[in-house]
């Protein structure tokens, strides 16, 4: 599979004190800042646990230790006045505290994408102990068909909200009416793998014999035997299917292409040809500071 990508970075700014705010990231709420250094947790359930030891025994340790959680993001269309304020939702028109102003770029509104309500990840883990309350709401600048530097990611606080028209990129008559409807999210716990087998902390052999099921010292190494589609890329798809299977993710890993360097995910969207990608630096992420923001774009 051929890989396009894109990446928009989008240059931090100090924003101003709320309501007047230009708008990299305020948190309106107060929460307070987490500030101490985090390794992400990967609290793994016995499903992913099993499915990796069944599939892989002579590699589970190995493949385990790369498995990261993300928050699965399913989609159902309804009317917008039929979505309470507040709930998580993509398209649509957002809902935004009082002094909210839409986010532009030389003149060119930002197409709001979708909003996650914090209290909806309390039981999925994202490997990061984010704020209780509030919205993460993305905004994304389309810079003549790519990622362009005046997407945002917005923490707004759980009350005061209200629901505001979209303000519509008239260069795309109809298009967000088409592809940015409004509809329920609903969020579930998910583990992603990194898709590149370099990433496994693997020998040469071990890699050599769990990319090509053809390979005499396969049983030996993958720890059974296998099919003759049952190669590396095989499992990943499969894994995939089963623990990360929705068109959106929160956290986690981009489902194709690796992050820039030193950055975290926070959000994915698309379908497998379009996708968009929301990246801080993983510092940035406990601290809710998006002014370092990077948005890739993947067309596979």
């Amino acid at each position: 599979m051929r890989s396009y990508t894109h990446t928009a970075v989008v240059a931090a700014a100090t924003p101003p004190s709320p309501p007047s705010w230009a708008g990299d990231s305020v948190d309106w709420s107060g929460a307070p800042r987490y500030t101490r250094p985090h390794r992400p947790r990967c609290p793994l359930t016995p499903s992913v646990r099993s499915f990796v030891r069944e599939q892989v025994p002579g590699l589970a340790g190995k493949v385990l230790a790369r498995v990261r959680p993300c928050v699965n993001a399913s989609s159902r269309k309804r009317p917008d006045g039929s979505i309470p304020v507040g709930h998580s939702k993509l398209g649509g028109r957002p809902d935004v505290p009082e002094g909210f102003e839409w986010p532009t770029r030389r003149g060119v509104p930002c197409w709001f994408l979708a909003q996650f309500n914090l209290r909806e990840l309390r039981r999925p883990s994202v490997g990061f102990p984010l704020p209780r309350a509030g919205l993460l709401s993305f905004f994304y600048h389309d810079d003549n068909g790519l990622p362009g530097p005046g997407s945002r990611v917005y923490h707004f606080p759980a009350k005061g909200l209200r629901r505001v028209e979209v303000v519509a990129d008239r260069r795309y008559e109809g298009l967000q009416g088409r592809h940015l409807y409004p509809r329920e999210l609903t969020l579930s716990q998910g583990y992603c793998l990194p898709r590149d087998i370099r990433q496994y902390a693997l020998t040469r052999r071990e890699r050599a014999a769990w990319d090509d099921p053809a390979d005499p010292r396969g049983p030996a190494v993958v720890g059974r035997e296998r099919d003759a589609y049952e190669d590396f890329h095989y499992f990943w798809e499969v894994f995939h299917n089963r623990f990360a299977p929705a068109s959106h993710r929160l956290f986690g890993l981009s489902p194709y292409d690796p992050p820039p360097r030193g950055h975290q995910l926070l959000a994915s969207f698309g379908q497998m040809e379009d996708r968009l990608n929301f990246y801080v630096p993983g510092e940035d992420v406990e601290t809710l500071q998006f002014g370092r923001l990077r948005v890739t774009y993947e067309c596979t």
